[in-house]
């Protein structure tokens, strides 16, 4: 069915395009009986799936071939010989095999090309649709799946996160980081900027960033520098809805390990000016790893969002909990010495100003945090994992 053809699997957007064109094209034609015209948009579209992919795998050069100098009925033969397309799919071909020559009415009548009709026009379209199918299978075989088709998956189906790590295990390093610099941010911003009369599919929203974050732990160490480096970048050049809703979705403060010193330094600097008064669970993930890189001057920006969430009467118990457990293990695995104890500094400030107003159980509150940070092992800093 025509409605389940996608070139999914090329991997460059104009290619894509131009072909994603042609395609629609040629079925415009045949529902308006233009036989010829079927005919040479079908072998334009064979000829150049056959031609991209003898180039990108370089199996025509194995073969002592110039993939740029071979016609249709060369490229379809090596691609049987190669095993890359089927026999059925080859002997196929032959309906438009001399599709060039049907542009030249001269040539095509002193080579007694057959005229196409609509039998020939409907085999002409079978075969793209089998030669579509076909190098989909052969280029996931060769390359793994692409963004495209890896995108496609995570957002129709709602248990791809699951086989996410299987269908990852051959794809390209590019491919990957094109997922992550491009479709994945794309396709959550424009769902999360829904129409406001349709419901926005939450479980999706989620499901693209969970996907973000899988993805991005399987980049080497380069590939995970230029994704940090794209959220300073958006930090630097776009607005601050986009900054909001991209760094909550995709970021981690334990990414800033990967930026260059003055990125991270800016970036730091973004994510410590985000909680005011006191943390929600976007912003705590957000944070999250952000503590194992403060400077002592740098103390009082993390700590007051955490106690003002714990002392806050708006606060949910659910809120306070999740604060409290990330207070907590940054204490014991992340957090320096130096850093501690302008922590500390700042706790008993605090908790001396309470004191002196007679509240109590803030007090408390405050003294029990000092006490666990007293507590906590020095300098025992969690490896970057």
């Amino acid at each position: 069915m025509t409605e389940a053809l996608t070139f999914d699997f090329i991997t460059q957007a104009p290619f894509r395009q131009s072909l994603d064109a042609d395609l629609a094209e040629m079925h415009h034609c045949l529902g308006a009986n233009a036989h010829k015209s079927v005919h040479v948009i079908a072998g334009s579209i064979v000829e150049a799936l056959l031609i991209d992919y003898l180039i990108e795998t370089n199996a025509a050069a194995k073969a002592g071939k110039d993939p740029l100098k071979l016609d249709l009925a060369q490229a379809v033969d090596l691609c049987r010989k190669e095993g890359i397309i089927s026999d059925r799919a080859a002997d196929l071909s032959a309906v438009i095999r001399g599709y060039r020559n049907l542009i030249h009415p001269g040539r095509a009548a002193r080579l007694n090309e057959p005229q196409p009709d609509a039998a020939s026009a409907s085999i002409a379209v079978n075969l793209v649709t089998l030669i579509i199918r076909e190098m989909a299978t052969a280029r996931k075989s060769a390359f793994g799946l692409s963004a495209d088709q890896l995108l496609s998956k995570i957002v129709r189906d709602s248990g791809s996160l699951v086989i996410l790590p299987h269908l990852l295990e051959d794809t390209k390093e590019a491919e990957k980081e094109r997922l992550l610099l491009q479709l994945i941010p794309q396709e959550y911003m424009k769902v999360s900027r829904a129409d406001e009369d349709e419901p926005i599919p939450d479980p999706l929203l989620s499901r693209l960033a969970r996907a973000f974050r899988h993805v991005l732990s399987t980049l080497d160490d380069r590939g995970k520098q230029r994704v940090a480096r794209e959220f300073a970048r958006i930090v630097r050049e776009e607005g601050g809805d986009y900054v909001q809703a991209y760094g909550t979705a995709f970021f981690r403060g334990s990414d800033i390990r990967y930026l260059p010193d003055g990125e991270k330094k800016m970036v730091k600097a973004h994510l410590l000016s985000i909680p005011k008064l006191r943390l929600r669970a976007p912003e705590i993930q957000l944070l999250g790893g952000v503590e194992r890189f403060l400077e002592p001057s740098e103390a009082r920006k993390w700590i007051d969002p955490i106690v003002g969430t714990l002392l806050s009467g708006e606060a949910s118990k659910n809120e306070k909990s999740e604060v409290r457990d990330y207070y907590d293990a940054a204490i014991t695995f992340s957090i320096s010495p130096d850093v501690k104890a302008k922590i500390r500094a700042r706790l008993v400030e605090l908790s001396e100003r309470f004191q002196k107003h007679s509240k109590l159980a803030e007090s408390l509150t405050l003294d029990t945090m000092i006490t666990d940070l007293d507590q906590a092992r020095p300098g025992l800093l969690e490896e970057d994992g």
